[in-house]
């Protein structure tokens, strides 16, 4: 397993440059100000609906089709806000193509300290990222899934396999096919509860 923070990030043309001034804002113009999600269900989708809940404000969701799409439209202007991948945002962000409000992390994210986490500016329990894992059918052997568990946990401790990671702002976790599990249960009732208090509807 391994994860990587996400960023909510704006278009530069909208006169906030915190969270706390993109709230005000927000509320200032309730229902007028759009976020783009790579998909209804998506992490996008469920970052976006945890902060207009947390924070009180409204702001119409616009599903895409993939990242890619909502990005571009991002840096068009065509919508106002997106949360995304912090590697895949990050070169925008650095040239001036987008403005970062916060990283989704409890702490500040190694590939890119300087950016303040969404906890950190007022949301103490807000936490979300993208996570990677390897999943295979529930009939296969308990020795089969222990012996790929350990090749990929070795894979992982390569320092080229390492390196490549980090590089791309990805953090290596690893751990047994149990704790992989836990973790799924976790995000499965995390995000339950989202889609309850939002009605939100999953493609």
């Amino acid at each position: 397993m391994a994860k990587t923070a996400n960023v909510l990030a704006v278009r530069p043309g909208l006169p906030v440059n915190n969270l706390k001034e993109l709230i005000a804002y927000a509320k200032k113009n309730p229902g007028k100000l759009s976020y783009g999600s790579f998909g209804n269900g998506t992490t996008a989708h469920f970052a976006g609906e945890m902060l207009k809940s947390q924070a009180g404000i409204f702001v119409v969701h616009i599903p895409y089709r993939g990242q890619g799409p909502a990005l571009t439209d991002l840096l068009a202007g065509n919508i106002d806000m997106m949360f995304g991948n912090l590697p895949d945002f990050l070169p925008h962000i650095k040239s001036g193509k987008l403005k970062a409000i916060g990283t989704t992390y409890l702490t500040r994210a190694p590939l890119a300290p300087e950016i303040p986490t969404i906890a950190e500016q007022g949301f103490p329990k807000f936490e979300t990222d993208s996570w990677y894992g390897i999943v295979a059918p529930a009939s296969m052997p308990k020795d089969r899934v222990d012996k790929v568990n350990a090749a990929i946990n070795q894979a992982l401790q390569d320092p080229a396999v390492k390196k490549n990671f980090a590089d791309r702002g990805i953090e290596i976790i690893g751990g047994t096919p149990a704790k992989f599990s836990e973790h799924i249960q976790a995000e499965i009732s995390k995000y339950a509860q989202i889609v309850k208090s939002s009605g939100m509807t999953i493609d």
